[in-house]
């Protein structure tokens, strides 16, 4: 658990950094939206493999189930909150910056995944 946490912080802060970069040549983008949703998405990753990681030692259902249950987590709350986003902010909306924030959702759901592919392969003891 302590590596995927520095992993994650370490994807967290590399994307940071991007974002950053990509606000000093493309002024146009929302850099509120992209960095409230790369902090959003890193936070739902970690209680997502969390939920998933309790259920490894277990039976396969729940090992199932966890992994349901992360990939909704995230789904739900991170779509929801872009929403909310979309709904708020029609005036101004910045198409590009919607799909620089599914990037980063995909970014995070491929690190979360290959980190759980290493535990899984892993002999429980």
């Amino acid at each position: 658990m302590n590596r995927f946490i520095f992993l994650l912080i370490a994807v967290f802060l590399l994307l940071a950094g991007v974002i950053w970069l990509l606000q000093r040549s493309r002024p146009d983008f929302d850099f509120s939206l992209l960095t409230v949703g790369n902090a959003l998405l890193a936070a739902l990753t970690a209680a997502s493999f969390a939920m998933v990681r309790r259920g490894i030692n277990g039976r396969p259902q729940a090992f199932v189930g966890g992994v349901y249950g992360g990939t909704m987590l995230k789904l739900f709350f991170g779509g929801g909150a872009l929403l909310a986003y979309v709904l708020l902010n029609r005036p101004h909306l910045h198409k590009p910056s919607l799909l620089a924030v599914g990037g980063l959702y995909i970014i995070y759901t491929l690190v979360e995944k290959i980190a759980l592919q290493r535990v899984a392969r892993r002999p429980q003891v």
